[in-house]
């Protein structure tokens, strides 16, 4: 596992949302990658970006092209850009408390254990 997803998976474990940050010109960079996007920089720092963002995209998956164990279609599926880091968008999938979100919808997510393993779930946010 490279260095980079290491930090991801280790955020995870610990129950948070960290993302790469260049520290030259301050991009957030997801996926993790050896330069930033933005101006070429190779130093990022690792911070997290809290728990609530908006809904960029999503898709219901009905029939999957390849299975996860524990992930029974139909699912929601979306990218989400934290509040913390507006120019991120991260893959989520919608917890049961969710409906199908509209785009620019404010939703908050948490790292949760599911049947498919540790990844980031979404609800819409309530105040």
């Amino acid at each position: 596992m490279s260095d980079a997803l290491r930090e991801w998976v280790e955020g995870l474990h610990d129950g948070v949302v960290r993302l790469p940050r260049c520290t030259r010109c301050a991009t957030w960079n997801w996926y993790p990658r050896p330069v930033c996007r933005r101006c070429g920089g190779s130093d990022v720092i690792w911070l997290e970006v809290g728990n609530v963002g908006h809904v960029h995209t999503w898709t219901e998956v009905v029939q999957a092209v390849d299975t996860v164990e524990g992930l029974r279609t139909p699912y929601v599926a979306a990218l989400i850009t934290p509040m913390g880091a507006p120019d991120a968008r991260i893959p989520m999938l919608a917890a049961e408390c969710a409906r199908i979100p509209a785009i620019g919808e404010e939703v908050a997510f948490e790292v949760t254990d599911t049947a498919a393993g540790r990844t980031i779930t979404f609800c819409q946010h309530t105040r």
